[in-house]
């Protein structure tokens, strides 16, 4: 280029202060003669204006400012370069400098609705995508076209509600957005060093050192810790940069002819009447680099094109490739994008706004570089000095995003289901102590107290599953013991409705082996083996089941991606494999149960309780058919909702059998209500050598003596029909309102002799 003939000459420039108002670069540079080429445009709002006025009148156009991709899409503005970064580029580096700092996951992203925000929105989703990293981005009303606090407010809510704890802020207007959106997420919680805050924005970082964030409360405590990524220019972060060195050499004479040149108004806050020495004592604001080149380019790209044809002029400065203030300096970073510099040319920075530990009290500090190479794989970021966060420590917020909703179990809940099993438990104990104290009692002995005592034992074990089942991770138990619970469980439903209704079945049909005299004696051994076989197998299925399969764990599922929702509950492998078995074990008792109650159903209720046995199964399943269905559609909705409904089953399960058999045998003691006359039961029967008054029948007492074989036919006929031997006995009276003395005091371990047919089916001997 020492041979290029063209020539800028600064008196013919001419110099515009654009600022950040819409519509102000335009109207400039309309008022102007039409230049041979335009450079400029630092805010994105001025840099988009430059590029369609300049697209309109095909100037060459070179920024060194704002993000927006349009900028450098031939397809909308065919006339245009840029010499910073774009929203690829900033996506690029934002993505990596979080990963950076551990925060691998669980991001959120605030923007106001523009363009501009739109694109870099989506650009670092799409680059959170590729890497599969859960992000949720909200957009708000912009604050500069009237939205109010609470729009903002709104779209926190809702990223507030995800959890995620790193939120990343793009921002355009600072001066009315961060205020707001402070205002908001203090309302809300959200900047009490508890989240990690990176803000994104082409503004001048100056502000953060302005009255609009020293001097308000909130906006410091939203800024204080949170980072600011940019790129950077070489004096950013080289104290021996070329740039820098130039700059200290300006002398007097180059002060005087900038401040002719001063475009700002005099009454401009910002306005700035350089001294002599403003070049030795001042360092240059951040994007001065960017500004020198993007100057030189249009120069280099004149001098390429050998000519002042537009087009040949935009070709040449996209081909230009140079070592200026800001590195290398090279552009089209791909086919799409001529006009974008080469991602790999740019360096960036973060910058720790307001640091806490900060001795020289700076409103930033730079702290980690990503100087950009060739190969992007040997590209890191590296710390040039340490970041502290908001809780003013060097440690970045623990949590990636808020504990997620795990449903666990209230402790209000749990305590009332453990109420329940108390009371369960109390009633089983006062039952097994009521049947101890009365077990002589006639009522007693008539209901065979060993199986009572077996159905109370069945009803605790029922009553254990509530216990199993009124816990998890939020009272303190680990994985492995909640998924011994959930194995334990099934072990006490099974086993305790095996016991259950196996004591029922078994106490049933010892009552109608005595009424069918198939024996002389029946005894408990005689007819307790289904029960001790059901048990039996009982006991082998679930231990190959807990052995081999592995029984039942404690599994969470996750309800929600991105919120991180999640419910327990057991759950098997094999789950299926072994419920059907089960079920199938489960009914057979039940079923037994309800045959012997329909062929005793005639029985006195003393001996047999059919009647309550009925009630009994009605009631369990009516509970069963209404919780399952609910249950299932409560398993992944509500944990309160599914612990309640099992352990109302459960409950259900283990008092109803204390309510219902041995219950009325409380009321029978206690009331001595009469009794309807059924088999087993001497009211109203008349009996062979029994003749007078009522009051000697009263006064009998019936021994039921099974005949032999030779006593029965000693002729060898057939009998038609059975005799009974009746001793009168005057001295022990005989309650016509209870069993008969022969058929209660046959209830006992030596087993049961055999008794009289009911009054029907007895042959009346007068």
């Amino acid at each position: 280029f020492t041979n290029c003939t063209i020539k800028f000459e600064i008196d013919d420039a001419v110099v515009m202060d654009t600022e950040s108002s819409a519509a102000r670069a335009v109207s400039l540079l309309l008022k102007q003669e039409i230049p041979d080429i335009v450079v400029g445009g630092f805010h994105e709002i001025a840099v988009l204006d430059l590029s369609v006025v300049t697209s309109g009148l095909k100037i060459p156009y070179v920024a060194f400012g704002g993000v927006n991709q349009r900028v450098v899409t031939p397809y909308y503005y065919p006339y245009s370069t840029r010499t910073s970064s774009d929203v690829n580029l900033i996506a690029d580096r934002v993505t990596s400098y979080l990963l950076y700092r551990g925060r691998s996951d669980y991001w959120g992203m605030l923007n106001a609705i523009s363009d501009t925000a739109s694109q870099l929105r989506d650009a670092i989703n799409q680059r959170a995508e590729e890497r599969r990293i859960m992000i949720i981005s909200k957009s708000y009303e912009p604050v500069a076209f009237g939205a109010k606090k609470k729009d903002v407010m709104k779209q926190l809510e809702k990223l507030k509600s995800f959890g995620f704890r790193t939120v990343i802020l793009i921002v355009e207007t600072p001066r009315t957005e961060l205020p707001v959106i402070a205002e908001a997420a203090d309302e809300l919680g959200m900047i009490d060093g508890t989240y990690f805050w990176i803000m994104v924005g082409t503004f001048g970082m100056d502000i953060f050192g302005t009255d609009l964030v020293m001097k308000n409360k909130t906006t410091k405590k939203l800024v204080r810790g949170a980072a600011f990524i940019r790129e950077l220019d070489g004096f950013g972060y080289d104290p021996d940069d070329k740039f820098l060195a130039a700059w200290r050499r300006q002398d007097a004479d180059f002060v005087s002819l900038l401040n002719r040149m001063n475009p700002t108004n005099p009454d401009h806050p910002e306005f700035i009447e350089a001294d002599d020495f403003y070049f030795n004592t001042t360092l240059p604001a951040a994007g001065s680099g960017f500004v020198y080149d993007s100057v030189i380019a249009a120069g280099m790209g004149s001098c390429l094109a050998k000519g002042n044809v537009t087009d040949a002029v935009v070709d040449g400065i996209q081909e230009v490739e140079f070592s200026g203030a800001t590195g290398l300096v090279e552009f089209g970073n791909s086919h799409r994008y001529p006009g974008a510099r080469r991602s790999h040319t740019l360096t960036y920075g973060v910058f720790n706004l307001l640091p806490a530990q900060d001795i020289e009290n700076r409103s930033y500090v730079l702290t980690d570089v990503y100087v950009g190479i060739a190969n992007k794989r040997d590209a890191r970021w590296e710390s040039v000095a340490p970041f502290y966060f908001a809780d003013g420590t060097t440690s970045p917020p623990v949590l990636l995003r808020d504990p997620p909703d795990q449903n666990l179990l209230p402790t209000g809940t749990r305590i009332f289901g453990l109420a329940l099993f108390g009371f369960t438990v109390g009633m089983v104990i006062a039952a097994v102590v009521w049947i101890t104290i009365y077990r002589n009692h006639t009522v007693l002995k008539a209901s065979q107290p060993i199986f009572l005592y077996a159905l109370a034992f069945g009803c605790l074990l029922l009553s254990g599953s509530i216990v199993t089942s009124s816990f998890d991770e939020g009272a303190g138990w680990n994985e492995d013991q909640l998924g011994v619970a959930c194995t334990v469980t099934p072990w006490l439903l099974i086993l305790g409705h095996d016991l259950n209704y196996g004591a029922l079945f078994t106490k049933l049909w010892r009552v109608n082996k005595v009424l069918q005299f198939r024996r002389t004696k029946v005894k408990i051994q005689h007819v307790v083996w289904p029960m001790l076989a059901l048990v039996l197998v009982s006991i082998v299925l679930l231990s190959i089941w807990t052995g081999v399969i592995g029984g039942f764990t404690w599994k969470r599922r996750e309800l929600d991606d991105w919120t991180g929702e999640s419910i327990a509950s057991c759950a098997g492998d094999q789950a299926l494999d072994f419920l059907v078995p089960v079920f199938l074990l489960t009914i057979i008792p039940t079923i037994m149960t309800l045959v012997m109650a329909i062929k005793t159903r005639d029985v006195d209720s003393a001996y047999s309780e059919s009647n309550w046995i009925f009630v009994l199964v009605l009631v369990q399943l009516q509970v069963l058919i209404v919780a399952i269905p609910v249950l299932k559609i409560l398993q992944d909705e509500s944990t309160v909702g599914r612990y309640m409904g099992e352990i109302m089953i459960f409950f259900t399960m283990s008092v109803s059998p204390i309510v219902f058999i041995i219950g009325p045998k409380v009321v029978a003691v206690h009331t001595h209500k009469n009794r309807k006359s059924n088999r087993g039961s001497t009211v109203g029967v008349r009996i062979s050598g029994m003749v007078g008054s009522s009051s000697m029948q009263s006064a009998a007492r019936i021994t039921a003596a099974a005949l032999g074989p030779d006593e029965r036919n000693p002729a060898g006929k057939k009998s038609t029909h059975r005799s009974t031997q009746v001793e009168s006995t005057p001295s022990e009276g005989f309650n016509a309102s209870m069993p008969s003395e022969a058929f209660q005091t046959s209830i006992t371990s030596e087993g049961f002799p055999e008794v009289p047919q009911s009054p029907g089916k007895l042959k009346e001997e007068t």
